[in-house]
């Protein structure tokens, strides 16, 4: 249709990633840990990562998995 531009999509919606900057976290940044440490106690601690949160959308039926694909970078859709 014409308020879409045949895309399919009227809207946008966002995709986050949120995380919780709990006691360990702060200790974590401060001893300078590496970035997948950071991360994976970030996602233990209950952050929603990219990937999680666009797959959380396609499954609401709010977006399409090629919508997905195409806005969110492929490295924040890697899984290791």
């Amino acid at each position: 249709c014409d308020d879409c531009r045949q895309t399919g999509f009227a809207a946008r919606t966002g995709v986050f990633e949120v995380m919780n900057v709990s006691a360990k976290m702060r200790n974590l940044v401060s001893n300078m840990a590496g970035e997948r440490e950071v991360f994976d106690e970030a996602v233990r601690q209950g952050m929603r990562d990219f990937r999680r949160a666009g797959l959380l959308k396609v499954a609401q039926g709010v977006t399409s998995m090629e919508e997905v694909l195409r806005v969110i970078p492929a490295e924040y859709l890697e899984t290791e």
